[in-house]
């Protein structure tokens, strides 16, 4: 089981496939485990970097509160301990936020950039009108830095080929968050997979690999 030091301690990670790296950064509570259906797909175009977060899984549980900065600079600090200087970089919902963190402060680490069922945060976050008790009972160290997050007013800034997805049935991260983080980033596309819900990377998994690998290329 690979581990790397990461802002003093163990992250862990796992590497399949050749070619350009491309970082797969998992949803809210959840580690490398979520991108089953994903990995063996893009390994066969991209040398794909998945890990668990801190706190998460096999990872360390270092004390202190969590920010999304802090999260996107494990991200990079993981690159760099495997001598990776610049990788494309696809977060899901949660991961949507460090996703974008990292394309901001570290653009020139940053290839392509895929945000998927995410949003930018803020008092102009599309809410759901489900009830999120549960979800934050799972990691509130994460919750809190979900909820402190708010990306609108530093978007615009990304200047990396970026590619938003999302699935229209989304009970989550309602989809408008979707089109209105597009329309936020410089020349972004925006890819809406009719039926999808929350994990339309998973429910449809050859689709969202598909679109991913073309953009990609």
């Amino acid at each position: 089981m690979p581990k790397a030091s990461v802002n003093g301690f163990k992250l862990h990670y796992e590497i399949e496939g050749e070619g350009e790296a491309l970082v797969l950064i998992p949803g809210f509570a959840s580690g490398l485990s979520i991108w089953t259906r994903q990995t063996p797909a893009l390994s066969h175009h991209f040398r794909v970097v998945s890990f668990d977060p801190r706190g998460i899984d096999a990872s360390d549980k270092p004390d202190g509160p969590q920010s999304i900065g802090l999260l996107a600079d494990d991200v990079a600090r993981l690159l760099l301990a495997l001598h990776i200087p610049r990788a494309h970089i696809l977060g899901v919902s949660f991961g949507g936020f460090v996703a974008q963190e990292f394309a901001l402060k570290y653009p020139l680490m940053t290839r392509k950039l895929v945000l998927c069922c995410t949003s930018f945060g803020g008092p102009n976050h599309v809410k759901t009108d489900m009830d999120l008790t549960l979800i934050r009972e799972l990691n509130s160290n994460q919750f809190d830095a979900a909820v402190a997050f708010d990306a609108e007013s530093k978007v615009e800034r990304i200047r990396s080929e970026t590619l938003v997805l999302s699935g229209d049935q989304d009970n989550i991260v309602p989809v408008q968050n979707s089109r209105n983080l597009a329309a936020r980033i410089p020349g972004a596309k925006l890819s809406i997979v009719e039926g999808g819900g929350h994990t339309f990377f998973i429910e449809r998994a050859e689709e969202f690999n598909q679109l991913v690998t073309e953009f990609l290329g």
